[in-house]
């Protein structure tokens, strides 16, 4: 096979994936040019890092006032860790929306490699990238200090393991499934 042969082909198979990584990285720079990273509940998230980090509590709460028990349970524990992991290194939040970014990307190689499995045809992916610009949520909330991308990187996980099931009929991808 001639080598310009070789690098098209490696182009066909990659384009998706690059095409993806760019779009991702123009939300991320008007993201961080415009400091806007925060939602109303991006401070309770921020503050429950931070509680965890400096007094062990799962409390979204300031625990310099008087105490809501509420605020124990009213924001899960996953995000708060995330966030926490990332502040033990950095009191940076662009390490966090970047790291979401990457996560965000992996969710949609993810589903698109579930629906290759299903017979969707790769000829469709300049389709697929064009109407994920024309509805941008997906890159928009990668970029934003709240829970969804977290989440939606464990749903993609979650059905990726149920189509493994599916087509392969091995009980450990519903044991992954169901973890």
């Amino acid at each position: 096979m001639p080598e310009n042969f070789t690098v098209l082909s490696r182009w066909r198979s990659n384009y998706f994936l690059l095409l993806l990584i760019l779009i991702h990285l123009a939300f991320l720079s008007v993201q961080i040019a415009n400091k806007n990273l925060y939602l109303v509940d991006s401070q309770e998230y921020l503050t429950e890092a931070d509680n965890i980090l400096n007094t062990g509590n799962f409390y979204c709460g300031d625990t310099g006032k008087s105490t809501d028990y509420s605020l124990y349970t009213k924001r899960p524990p996953v995000y708060p860790l995330f966030i926490a992991f990332f502040k033990a290194f950095t009191s940076s939040d662009i390490l966090i929306i970047i790291t979401q970014s990457i996560i965000s990307i992996l969710s949609i190689v993810i589903i698109r490699h579930s629906f290759i499995q299903l017979g969707y045809n790769t000829n469709y992916d300049l389709l697929s990238l064009t109407l994920l610009i024309l509805s941008p949520a997906q890159m928009i909330y990668a970029n934003f200090i709240m829970a969804e991308t977290i989440f939606q990187f464990i749903f993609a996980l979650t059905f990726y393991s149920a189509i493994q099931f599916l087509l392969k009929k091995s009980v450990r991808y519903l044991l992954y499934f169901n973890i």
